[in-house]
């Protein structure tokens, strides 16, 4: 891609798919793009916080609402019309509709659609589906990993090196889906091992979770607890953390992507397609008979119970191992 190449990015997903893509922002970049993404209002701060769009839209903003009217006109407001001619390219990381087939009418020629996510049958990273994609269409030369892997270049880069944040683990019991939310109970259990080794957990709530937090607060006063309203204060605190625990979330896929620590507690949802990405990663996952089944709808996750079963499976002494394991590795390498 030329340096003078301007990139509009539309993409419509929840937090967790959204920072899926932050290696390809970075990529691209890196390539010489300028990046304007759109996505949703909630999360627009983040990609500029971490420098990786040089603007961002809301998706909700006017400008793009007539991309949505039920109307068959192919032509599009002036207004619009103007602001999107100043790009070389279009990517719509969306699933089709009406908005992507008006944009590729108009300008078949720049508009490149791709799912932001494969078939739910198919079991393959969600960041290698995109990567094999734009690739496929020139858009993009394959991932730098090794660079984005770099504990130096990550940790660094974003978060603080202050020897008292390095023991604090950031514990977020909350998920977009009840369904793959890890009992509280055993984030309790594993929050007790934390402490006999020295470690300081923090527990996180977001804005979706706040009746979880009041029935926490209310139970564990003990527990050291934030209520975070916004993606900025979610950076915050996992900025001043030296690792993570949590379920299969978008706070997950933020902490794995700035170079955390992470183990991530899977359930009913797939860690072949949903293992977020970065250079301390680790999944706990059951291996049920029914399988991943949340995206398929294979198996009884959807009944209206406490947990499902495959959740059930995971012991709090597995997820401490793992964490407790991880933990030292990623220490040692990045004191190097």
């Amino acid at each position: 891609m030329n340096a003078d190449n301007n990139l509009l990015i539309c993409h419509q997903g929840a937090l967790g798919d959204l920072i899926t893509i932050f290696p390809i922002l970075e990529c691209l970049q890196k390539h010489g793009a300028v990046v304007t993404l759109v996505c949703q209002a909630q999360w627009r701060r983040l990609p500029m916080a971490l420098k990786l769009a040089k603007t961002t839209l809301a998706t909700e903003t006017a400008l793009f609402a007539e991309l949505h009217a039920p109307t068959p006109q192919t032509d599009l407001p002036d207004q619009l019309q103007t602001f999107l001619n100043r790009f070389e390219r279009i990517l719509c990381l969306t699933f089709f509709n009406r908005a992507v087939a008006r944009l590729m009418s108009v300008y078949p020629e720049k508009v490149l659609h791709i799912p932001p996510r494969p078939p739910a049958a198919q079991r393959i990273p969600v960041l290698d589906f995109l990567v094999t994609r734009l690739r496929a269409a020139g858009w993009l030369n394959e991932i730098d990993r090794t660079r984005i892997h770099s504990p130096r270049t990550r940790v660094a880069s974003y978060c603080s090196d202050n020897a008292d944040y390095k023991s604090r683990v950031v514990l977020h019991p909350g998920a977009g889906s009840r369904l793959k939310m890890w009992p509280v109970k055993r984030f309790a259990a594993l929050a007790r091992s934390l402490q006999a080794d020295g470690l300081q957990p923090l527990w996180i709530f977001g804005p979706a979770e706040k009746k979880l937090y009041e029935r926490f607060t209310h139970r564990h006063t003990d527990q050291p607890a934030r209520f975070i309203t916004d993606v900025e204060s979610l950076l915050d605190q996992l900025c001043q953390a030296g690792g993570f625990i949590g379920n299969d979330s978008g706070s997950g896929h933020l902490a794995a992507y700035l170079g955390q620590p992470t183990v991530v507690v899977f359930g009913p949802s797939d860690p072949e397609r949903w293992t977020p990405f970065g250079p301390f990663v680790k999944t706990v996952a059951p291996n049920p008979p029914c399988g991943p089944c949340q995206e398929t709808h294979t198996g009884d996750c959807h009944a209206d119970t406490a947990a499902p079963a495959c959740l059930e499976m995971t012991r709090y002494e597995d997820v401490y191992r793992i964490f407790h394991t991880l933990y030292k590795s990623a220490n040692r390498l990045t004191n190097l």
